[in-house]
């Protein structure tokens, strides 16, 4: 897995929330009885240098997030109930 992307990738406030909104659902999926907080902690917050982070799986499932809201559109993932 490779480390996050710091280029040119912005998303506007409706792409960052249907993001979030995927990649909850996707994390919940695979774990239902967790609850938020612990998602949140797993993934830790800390960037290396290089771009990777403490969990290079989140990160992942996040990237494939982001990239799915810029290539479907953030209103289709929101009112599809985050289908991938």
């Amino acid at each position: 897995m490779k480390p996050l992307d710091n280029t040119n990738k912005v998303l506007t406030e409706v792409e960052a929330l249907a993001a979030m909104h995927l990649f909850l659902k996707v994390q919940w999926e695979r774990w239902p009885d967790m609850p938020v907080v612990q998602v949140l902690s797993d993934m830790g917050t800390y960037v290396w240098k290089d771009g990777s982070t403490n969990d290079l799986a989140a990160a992942h499932d996040w990237r494939e997030c982001v990239e799915h809201v810029l290539k479907t559109g953030a209103e289709q993932v929101l009112t599809s109930g985050g289908k991938v």
